[in-house]
């Protein structure tokens, strides 16, 4: 799939059916009206074909529309569920703006099962398949997947690529630095090659080499804002919070509203603060996270995150009404259950404290800010342990 951007300005598919919708009515108002209006003659809608809206999708995924090109190749899969040329692209960019929302990580893999079921013979099938598996945290599948589209085509750079990104979720070191070498030697303009191959630099802890990596996927694809949010997160880890949250900002100018980003520029924000005490990071977080949770109320990290920011500012009803949401949603870690504890013990509210407490207690019974909630709790230790780690 080419994902540079295109030569001239282009509209959303929606928008431009809308438009043809209101042309349409026009045309059958004027039609309609007047003296000597007379019943419209019925003229034949030509059907627009699976070809028709694969172009689209293109084009729109070219443009970095991608929300409207899955919309595109969606509507061509209905036309022609049996076309197995329509998945790979299709489950590929569903992926990329999954957010890492489980559901849509469940409907791309399920996608690639059926597309691995109508042509198991094809190497992009195959691996599409690999990449929805790996996401859906299913390495040892994923691995057989990447393997088996790797010897359907040898020459496939982007079957090696998904190969490789599943040996690294696997800690297979050796096999996923052969197999992204692989990739990028049969194809050096390879975006997932590139993007796979930051990916493994990062979780190795090689931040500055992974930040290479994914400048050079993101200069073959200007318009992916997922490859931003990557080197933003490399940045982070360098502790560069600075180039970190320009690439949150042009990530955002993409994809304004994106709630994966705006949750975690607020956090880039929070994280400034903790390192460097300056109130006017923190208000900026706050400011920054406030409306991605009103821009993207079902997101859990973003409800976590504001709930870390108001315990930071000492607005404990604040962290009440926020960290319970975020739980709500699925966000599990114990520092949120911690500081959610810790903030009732403020209020007073002890009887609600406690379970907390006792809950990251269960998990894990050495953890020191749970044990100091429970003796805060108990009157035995006068003053609170922080309640979450440091970045």
């Amino acid at each position: 799939m080419y994902l540079e951007r295109p030569t001239k300005r282009t509209e959303s598919l929606v928008r431009i059916l809308l438009l043809i919708g209101l042309i349409g009515a026009g045309v059958y108002i004027l039609s309609s009206t007047g003296p000597s209006a007379r019943p419209p003659t019925p003229t034949p809608a030509p059907t627009r074909t699976a070809s028709a809206y694969i172009a689209d999708a293109e084009y729109l995924t070219r443009a970095g529309q991608f929300n409207d090109a899955i919309l595109a190749y969606k509507v061509a899969l209905t036309l022609e569920p049996d076309n197995s040329t329509i998945y790979p692209p299709l489950i590929r960019l569903m992926i990329y703006q999954s957010q890492s929302r489980k559901d849509q990580l469940l409907e791309a893999l399920r996608l690639a099962q059926r597309a691995a079921r109508i042509a198991p013979e094809s190497a992009p099938v195959q691996a599409a398949l690999a990449l929805a598996l790996d996401w859906n945290n299913q390495t040892l599948e994923a691995i057989n997947a990447g393997r088996r589209a790797s010897q359907l085509d040898p020459n496939y750079a982007e079957g090696f690529a998904f190969l490789a990104e599943a040996y690294a979720d696997g800690q297979n070191w050796p096999r996923a630095k052969e197999a992204i070498e692989t990739a990028l030697k049969l194809n050096p303009d390879s975006v997932d090659a590139h993007r796979v191959n930051g990916y493994i630099l990062e979780i190795q802890g090689r931040f500055g080499e992974a930040i290479g990596a994914y400048q050079r996927s993101l200069s073959l694809a200007p318009n992916v804002a997922v490859l931003y949010l990557s080197i933003a997160r490399n940045y982070r880890a360098l502790g560069n919070f600075d180039a970190a949250i320009i690439q949150y900002q042009r990530a955002l100018q993409l994809e304004p509203g994106r709630a994966d980003l705006q949750a975690e520029l607020g956090n880039t924000l929070y994280l400034m603060y903790q390192t460097y005490a300056r109130p006017v990071d923190l208000e900026r977080a706050i400011v920054v996270l406030e409306q991605a949770t009103s821009n993207s109320p079902d997101y859990a990290p973003g409800w976590a995150y504001l709930g870390l920011a108001y315990y930071a500012r000492r607005n404990y009803e604040g962290v009440i009404e926020t960290l319970p949401k975020a739980i709500e949603l699925g966000a599990n870690k114990v520092d949120y259950y911690n500081v959610l504890g810790l903030s009732y013990f403020y209020m007073d509210e002890c009887d609600k404290a406690m379970p907390l407490f006792q809950r990251t207690l269960a998990v894990d019974p050495n953890d020191m800010s749970a044990q100091g909630g429970v003796n805060l709790c108990l009157g035995i230790t006068p003053t609170p342990l922080s309640p979450t780690r440091k970045p």
